[in-house]
């Protein structure tokens, strides 16, 4: 999709095809959505990933704590999304997430602020933030969290314009 698209739906065609990799356990399709260098933040917790390895445990801790639950379903649905910048490079989006099972959810639903970049053509995730506690849905990998920390600052985007 080109930056001349409408925000919200380059942002909800990132969400349908990061949903399909993750859910198919695609690992590989879903690194070529997501910058190696990301932010991930949920209420309790933060990391700031270095590379697809650490993008894809995360993702797979977040994928196996779903399964737990008895997840049959994953679906995340735009609800706001705005470019930030003159060039359109730049998309903050939040969105809501509901994990079910039989057409019920499993897990209560939870919004997301995203950011998206227009990076060699491409749109890529470089930063999430979920609204729930990492200790409650294992969204960033516990053996990152194990490793020792750095300063992560300049990978902590202003995701004040999708907060409601």
């Amino acid at each position: 999709m080109t930056k001349s698209a409408p925000a919200a739906s380059i942002y909800q065609a990132h969400l349908d095809a990061v949903g399909r990799a993750f859910w198919d356990r695609d690992w590989g399709s879903l690194s070529q959505y997501l910058a190696p260098q990301n932010s991930l933040r949920t209420l309790d917790t933060a990391y700031a990933t270095r590379n697809h390895e650490e993008m894809q445990l995360s993702y797979q801790s977040l994928r196996d704590s779903i399964d737990i639950v008895g997840a049959q379903a994953y679906h995340r649905i735009c609800l706001e999304a705005q470019f930030t910048d003159a060039s359109q490079t730049r998309i903050l989006g939040r969105h809501r997430t509901y994990i079910l099972s039989g057409g019920t959810t499993v897990l209560e639903p939870y919004e997301s602020d995203m950011t998206l970049e227009l990076i060699d053509q491409r749109w890529l995730g470089v930063a999430i933030f979920g609204r729930f506690k990492n200790s409650d849905l294992t969204a960033i990998s516990p053996d990152l969290l194990r490793k020792p920390t750095r300063q992560s600052g300049d990978q902590q985007p202003d995701l004040s314009k999708c907060q409601s």
